[in-house]
C-alpha cells in the first residue's frame, strides 16, 4: 500500500506550499485536494465503501475497491471548498461529504444546479449551485464551471448542465478538472481561450460491454493528452483509474502513449500519499 491512512491524514494537514504554488494530493479515482496558502479545495472525493456495499448483491456491476481508503475523511482538516462535478456516486459520495462537513463546518459545497435537490434531500443545506460559465469567486480562487458531456449533455428543461468541469484560477495559476467527460465539439476551443496551465483528466475511456451495462464514458488514454496538445495546455495529470476493478485503465498505456506521441505535454502520474507541487512553469515534485 505504501501509506497509512492516519499518517497520511496528518501529513496532509501539516504540509504547505508558497503563494506561487499549488500542492496537489490525489486521493483516488478523480478525487483531489488542491492546496494553496489561501484555500484548500476538495474535488470529487470518494473516501468510503458505499458503492461496494450497494453493489454487493449485483454481480453484473459489482464494484470492488482496488485501493484502500487513503485518509480518514472525518479527520481531514482545513477543507474550505468541496466541488462536485456531477451526481454519480464515485464523484458525489454522501458519506465522504458528511464526514468532511463534520470536521470542516464552514466548508462550502459547490455542485451542478440540477444536483441541488438531491443534495438537499441528503441533508446538505449549504449547497451552492454551479451554472456553466458563471464564475463563483473566493479570495484565492475563482471557479468557472464549464459543460461536460458524459455520453450526452443531459441538460434540464431550463438549460442547466448536470455534468460539469471546473476551471480554477488560483491567483493566476489556472487548473482544469474535467470531472467525467468525453471529447465534444467546442471543448478544445474553449480550453484554448481559457489559457489553462494544468488539466486533470480521466483516462478510463469506455468499452461496449460497460456501455451495455449502463456505464458512461470518459476520455481515453490517447484523447486526454490530445486534448492538452490541441488546447495548448502544457501539463496534465491523468486520473479515474485503479479504483474499481470493473472500470479502470492501465496508466502505463497513457505513459507510453504520451512519451511517444505527445512529447509536448508534460505530465505527472499521481501516487497515493505523494503530493506534487505545481507552479506556473510546471511540476516541482
Amino acid at each position: 500500500m505504501g501509506y497509512n491512512p492516519v499518517e497520511l491524514t496528518k501529513k496532509i494537514a501539516e504540509s504547505s506550499c508558497t503563494m506561487e504554488q499549488i500542492q496537489i494530493w490525489w486521493l483516488g479515482q478523480s478525487g483531489f485536494l488542491l492546496r494553496t496558502p489561501k484555500k484548500t479545495v476538495a474535488i470529487d472525493l470518494y473516501l468510503s465503501t458505499t458503492i461496494e456495499d450497494s453493489t454487493s448483491n449485483q454481480p453484473w456491476k459489482r464494484h470492488i475497491r482496488m485501493m484502500p481508503i487513503p485518509v480518514i475523511p472525518e479527520k481531514l482538516e482545513g477543507v474550505d471548498l468541496y466541488l462536485c462535478s456531477h451526481g454519480h456516486r464515485d464523484h458525489y459520495d454522501v458519506a465522504t461529504i458528511q464526514a468532511l462537513q463534520n470536521q470542516n463546518t464552514e466548508m462550502d459545497l459547490i455542485l451542478p444546479k440540477p444536483c441541488m435537490e438531491m443534495a438537499k434531500n441528503d441533508g446538505f443545506t449549504n449547497g451552492i449551485p454551479a451554472i456553466a460559465h458563471e464564475i463563483i469567486g473566493y479570495d484565492g480562487v475563482q471557479i468557472k464551471p464549464i459543460p461536460a458531456k458524459h455520453n450526452a449533455f443531459d441538460c434540464t428543461e431550463t438549460g442547466d448542465y448536470p455534468y460539469l468541469g471546473y476551471i480554477l484560477d488560483f491567483d493566476g495559476i489556472r487548473v482544469y478538472h474535467a470531472g467525467d467527460c468525453i471529447l465534444h465539439d467546442g471543448l478544445v476551443e474553449l480550453l484554448q481561450e481559457e489559457k489553462i496551465d494544468l488539466a486533470i483528466l480521466p483516462i478510463n475511456g469506455s468499452t461496449p460491454e460497460l456501455i451495455a451495462k449502463g456505464f458512461q464514458s470518459n476520455f481515453d488514454y490517447k484523447e486526454a493528452p490530445f486534448i492538452c496538445k490541441e488546447g495548448n495546455i502544457p501539463f496534465m495529470i491523468p486520473c479515474h483509474f485503479d479504483m474499481f476493478t470493473i472500470n479502470t485503465e492501465q496508466v502505463g498505456k497513457f505513459v507510453n502513449y504520451a512519451n511517444h506521441q505527445m512529447q509536448d505535454v508534460g505530465y505527472w502520474v499521481p501516487i497515493i500519499g505523494e503530493p506534487c507541487i505545481f507552479a506556473k512553469n510546471g511540476f516541482q515534485i
